[in-house]
Order: C-alpha cells, then structure tokens, then sequence
C-alpha cells in the first residue's frame, strides 16, 4: 500500500489540485482506484466485497475525497498569498468583455471549489 499511494497515486494525480473534473473522470479515476486496491488486496470480484469496504481494509480514501482535500488545500494556499500575484488574480478575477457560446456554460474550476 505504501508503494502505491507514494509511486501509483501521487503519478496519477499530479497536479489535480487544478483540475476541473466532471462526472465521468470521477467515475474512471475510481474505476482504477478500486481495481489496483482489490489486486493488492488479493479481493476477487466474486468475492462480493463493496468499494467501501475495499478502502475501509486498505485504511485509504477515494480518489474524488483525495482530489477534493487537495482542491480546497490550493484554494486556501490561494486564498492566503497577497493581491499582486498572478494564481490569485486569475482565480478571483472576471472577465468586462467578450462573447459566450450558446449552450449550457462548460464547467469552471471556481464552480466545483
């Protein structure tokens, strides 16, 4: 386990604290998750064993808790640097000017922090 989450998990969320996910990353971010702790675990899929209780016996978190804590970690790193910086200014800043597209308006990263 300990080679996993230093080696497989850190490699694999490598700069997430700035994605913007939707639904179907969570879902194959999970997916994987799930089968590398039931092949470390030795847990077959016909041993009927939930995803819960694979993290509860690998003592872990999923990815989307993982990904979260390290969203709201940034937005606090953020939230504390002074106004002149660039990363502050591009998070709180808004747009005077420009034209959207027709549709429903794609997934911002201040909309899920």
């Amino acid at each position: 386990m300990e080679v996993y989450n230093v080696v497989v998990l850190s490699t694999l969320l490598y700069a997430a604290e700035t994605w913007t996910l939707y639904q179907r990353h969570i879902k194959k971010l999970e997916a994987f998750h799930q089968r590398c702790l039931r092949a470390i675990c030795g847990i077959k899929w016909q041993d009927l064993v939930s995803d819960l209780e694979v993290l509860q016996r690998c003592k872990t978190i999923s990815i989307e808790t993982n990904i979260r804590h390290r969203q709201l970690r940034w937005c606090g790193h953020i939230a504390r640097m002074s106004d002149q910086r660039l990363a502050k200014q591009l998070l709180y800043g808004e747009l005077k000017t420009g034209k959207r597209p027709q549709g429903r308006p794609r997934k911002r990263y201040k909309d899920e922090v």
